[in-house]
């Protein structure tokens, strides 16, 4: 299941099992000194018109001048996850479970994007 744990948008409380509740989550960490991270906002748009509409697509940060979309004040979802390493990600499904990862590192998330891509296409 999807752990009952929370993020912040725009400072407003969310969990993750309601985030996913419309439609599943892929969730991206970055940090703003992250050489790995670098780019993965640019890429928000191809990747989120890849995914159709099916999956919705969010940055996670620590850091609240990351640029991203889902704040992680105290960490606890990043530890929870047992996020080592970023940029990392996850995909939460609609069905309330874990869909997918958590991954570690530019080429595992370059991967697991591409692989939700596959599978979306297929």
């Amino acid at each position: 299941p999807i752990p009952m744990a929370y993020l912040e948008r725009d400072g407003v409380p969310v969990t993750l099992r309601e985030l996913a509740a419309p439609r599943a989550q892929l969730l991206i960490w970055v940090r703003p000194s992250c050489g790995g991270c670098h780019g993965l906002s640019d890429e928000l748009p191809r990747m989120r018109e890849s995914f159709a509409g099916r999956v919705d697509v969010e940055l996670v940060s620590r850091f609240p001048d990351a640029g991203a979309g889902l704040f992680d004040p105290e960490g606890t979802v990043t530890r929870l996850l047992e996020l080592r390493r970023l940029p990392a990600a996850v995909l939460l499904g609609a069905d309330g479970l874990l869909a997918g990862g958590p991954v570690e590192g530019r080429p595992e998330v370059d991967a697991f994007v591409s692989d939700i891509a596959a599978e979306l296409g297929a």
